[in-house]
């Protein structure tokens, strides 16, 4: 800790940390913390002898360089959008006139870019992640990018990726679906798929394409054949056969060509 109450003081040593920062010692054997931005803008490697009027200038530039550190920090940990570091400097209550200065520094190390955020996350969602476009859009909105920048860069992105993003998954879940018919599938298919960003008109199509799902209601069929042919039989049993399948999501169409194949 320091005292800068009183009258100047005078610089016996310069020391370089580690961690980047610099160790100033005095001659009344109090020591500070500084950064290398503080030494050279103050001339510190040559001006041994500080009135209090330049220490204290000295305090408020380590205090300034103490809260852009930490916002490079957090910058740099993933890309940040401008809303997301105005929301990280409301906790340092700084005067806007520091503010603007801290984000213009950014701005000029390209740490402040919401076109090259959108870009960014854009292609990360695209990528790693199930969302679609409007899922992506709606999300860069809450980000705070200004929505020319999203149609701008949402513009740029290759319909054919999505389409084939989304033919990907769609065969995924059809492929391991064991349990619904391939009309109750399509319909939660396409209810999941919307809310995942992608549009109907698109979803539909990929959906087309798929007319059987590896005989499913064959195996549903003779699983509920097994279990109610110990309680049914005849007419009673078909009926019984049939209510089971609607509630499995079977159509009409589907439960009837079944049971006609099993009849035969």
């Amino acid at each position: 800790m320091y005292n800068l109450s009183g009258d100047g003081m005078k610089i016996e040593k310069i020391k370089k940390m580690t961690n980047g920062k610099y160790k100033l010692e005095f001659d009344n054997n109090e020591k500070m913390i500084t950064y290398d931005d503080v030494i050279l803008k103050n001339n510190l490697l040559y001006k041994k002898e500080l009135t209090t009027k330049e220490l204290n200038e000295i305090k408020a530039s380590n205090s300034y360089y103490d809260i852009y550190n930490k916002t490079i920090n957090y910058v740099t940990r993933r890309q940040r959008s401008e809303k997301e570091i105005d929301t990280f400097l409301e906790k340092f209550q700084l005067e806007n006139e520091k503010k603007v200065k801290l984000k213009k520094d950014l701005r000029d190390i390209n740490l402040i870019d919401d076109k090259k955020f959108a870009a960014s996350y854009i292609s990360d969602r695209i990528h790693l992640s199930n969302d679609g476009l409007e899922k992506i859009r709606t999300s860069l909105s809450s980000y705070g990018i200004d929505n020319n920048i999203i149609e701008s860069e949402i513009n740029k992105v290759d319909e054919g990726i999505i389409v084939e993003k989304l033919n990907k998954i769609t065969r995924k879940k059809i492929q391991n679906n064991h349990k619904y018919s391939l009309y109750s599938l399509k319909q939660k298919l396409m209810i999941e798929l919307i809310n995942l960003g992608y549009k109907r008109e698109m979803i539909v199509e990929c959906l087309e394409q798929y007319t059987t799902t590896n005989n499913n209601i064959e195996k549903e069929y003779d699983r509920q054949y097994n279990k109610l042919s110990q309680k049914y039989e005849d007419n009673n049993l078909y009926y019984q056969l049939k209510q089971k399948l609607y509630q499995k999501g079977y159509s009409k169409e589907e439960i009837e060509d079944i049971i006609q194949k099993r009849a035969l």
